[in-house]
């Protein structure tokens, strides 16, 4: 990941469970740790460029959520500035 996105950055691992478990996990992790603002990318976006992902960072200077949509109707990049692990529950 640093060598495509560049090493300034920290990168981690989901984990086990759901989607919505490992995006859940991973945005405490990264608030807990002290990071103002999180980004979770989806392993198969092979063509997100550096740039897209520093806008998603400068946009969450000023909005808390930023969503990057795909042309299916998903998002293949959300990101927030503090953890809310309802938004990613089945319940």
């Amino acid at each position: 990941m640093s060598h495509w996105l560049g090493g300034e950055k920290r990168f981690r691992i989901q984990g086990e469970g759901d989607l919505g478990e490992r995006m859940s996990r991973a945005l405490a992790e990264s608030f807990r740790e002290g990071s103002p603002a999180t980004v979770i990318i989806g392993s198969d976006c092979p063509g997100l460029s550096p740039e897209s992902l520093a806008r998603a960072f400068d946009s969450l200077s000023h909005s808390r959520v930023v969503i990057g949509p795909a042309r299916d109707g998903g998002y293949y990049l959300i990101g927030l500035t503090g953890s809310y692990p309802r938004n990613f529950s089945r319940s």
